[in-house]
């Protein structure tokens, strides 16, 4: 089932689902009380923590004097998309597949 799945997604393929960007789809999260933004990185509100929603996993990026820089990256599980589904449903937002089919 999609729930059991091991694969997490970026907010940009959640985002591109509902034709956002991934900064639009973001501060929709934020002034829904999903997520805030802590330096540069979005975490989830404490009422969503531990809920196995996201996924977060560090990257080293090149740099170009030959150093790396070590970023933060949250990813979301499937259980994490299905609750951003119902939540943005509940709020009149449906992804562009699902207005395909209702239109």
């Amino acid at each position: 089932s999609i729930l059991s799945s091991t694969d997490s997604v970026t907010i940009s393929q959640i985002a591109a689902d509902y034709g956002m960007s991934p900064q639009q789809m973001n501060k929709l999260l934020h002034k829904l009380g999903v997520q805030k933004k802590v330096g540069n990185q979005w975490l989830l509100c404490k009422k969503h923590m531990n809920q196995g929603y996201t996924k977060s996993h560090t990257t080293e990026i090149p740099k170009a004097d030959g150093g790396t820089k070590i970023v933060m990256n949250t990813k979301w599980t499937q259980k994490g998309r299905l609750f951003i589904y119902e939540l943005l449903k509940k709020e009149g937002y449906y992804p562009q597949m699902d207005l395909e089919e209702i239109g």
